[in-house]
């Protein structure tokens, strides 16, 4: 799935809001190049994705419909032609927060720091 070996974080739960040309990129494993993870500021309330291309809405990843703030599935979308995932939602307390995004098992996981 992904090809590019970056991957960026928008939402409007995100300082990078919606604006795919302005999220904000993780740092990817060295080892294990399908975990990525970033330390970020997070709103309490909206919802984020992950795309693969800075700047395009698709490769992305959302989350289905038992995703919550803290982890869950990641559901993929290649293309524009493949409806979008719900998005992942917010944590509910702004602050700093540890995201990991696993590629190999498609999960992730927020951690407030």
């Amino acid at each position: 799935m992904l090809t590019s070996g970056e991957l960026y974080l928008v939402g409007d739960a995100t300082p990078a809001g919606w604006d795919n040309a302005a999220g904000i990129p993780f740092e990817q494993d060295a080892e294990e190049l399908t975990k990525f993870t970033l330390v970020t500021s997070l709103n309490a309330e909206g919802g984020m994705k992950f795309l693969e291309v800075s700047g395009e809405w698709a490769p992305q990843w959302g989350t289905n419909d038992e995703g919550t703030a803290q982890s869950g599935t990641l559901v993929y979308r290649p293309t524009e032609n493949v409806e979008d995932p719900p998005n992942i939602p917010a944590p509910g307390t702004a602050g700093e927060y540890l995201i990991e995004v696993n590629l190999q098992t498609m999960s992730y996981t927020i951690t407030a720091q």
